[in-house]
């Protein structure tokens, strides 16, 4: 383990976070290997990556003080592809957004890179892009119903998104296909008995409704967020 990845806790849920599934062998990015003075390796999943540092010591109080830091006799991580800096729990996706952001601005983000942007922010504390891409994704029409589960998700996780969490929720109960077998797995069990239960009250509901009313004016659905449902409650 190197010495910067120790600075760095797990998150408790690794959302969205790297599976290694591949033995594909380690190679260079082909768009961000750089030999430019100033830069240093990372390595994320199978690839190496070669970019500039000042990036990541400007926007990030982690990686400042890790190029802070006196340079060991053994070298300093990052000085090569035989001693890079490795982040663990990346995904080169999340790790490309990034760069992909320092080097070109949010120019064609779709929602997918910025969540994925946004998790590596939250991460590793890079405050000022992850409030650029939490205004891109308020800003967004995110109806897809993948995107409503990663809200909530990340909602749970991070306090800085809990306002995505209420609308997200009341959109689950309020949509008309069940929830999927995939959602059901990334929920957990105690959120989706929770939804269930909720979906249930809000389709009874409907049925006792006046065909001439608003089909979502139905006042006496609870639709606040249970304490329970932020905590993944036990079967």
């Amino acid at each position: 383990m190197s010495r910067f990845s120790s600075m760095v806790p797990a998150p408790e849920e690794d959302i969205g976070s790297f599976q290694p599934t591949s033995n594909a062998p380690l190679e260079h990015h082909i768009e961000f290997y750089l030999d430019d003075p100033g830069t240093s390796v990372f390595k994320v999943e199978y690839k190496y990556y070669k970019v500039h540092r000042f990036f990541f010591a400007r926007e990030s109080p982690v990686f400042q003080s890790m190029f802070d830091c006196p340079v060991p006799p053994e070298g300093q991580d990052g000085d090569s592809d035989e001693r890079p800096i490795h982040l663990p729990e990346v995904t080169c996706a999340q790790f490309e957004a990034l760069l992909h952001f320092f080097y070109n601005g949010m120019f064609g983000f779709n929602t997918e890179r910025l969540f994925d942007l946004l998790l590596i922010a939250l991460r590793y504390c890079f405050d000022r892009v992850a409030s650029h891409a939490i205004n891109a994704v308020d800003t967004c029409d995110v109806a897809n119903d993948v995107e409503v589960v990663q809200k909530i998700i990340l909602a749970i996780q991070f306090d800085q998104l809990q306002h995505w969490l209420a609308p997200a929720y009341i959109a689950l109960i309020q949509r008309e296909r069940p929830l999927t077998r995939t959602e059901i797995v990334r929920l957990g069990a105690g959120r989706t008995a929770i939804l269930c239960e909720r979906r249930e009250q809000y389709l009874r509901k409907l049925d006792w409704q006046s065909p001439f009313d608003d089909v979502h004016d139905v006042d006496d659905v609870d639709y606040a967020v249970p304490e329970d449902f932020l905590t993944e409650p036990s079967d």
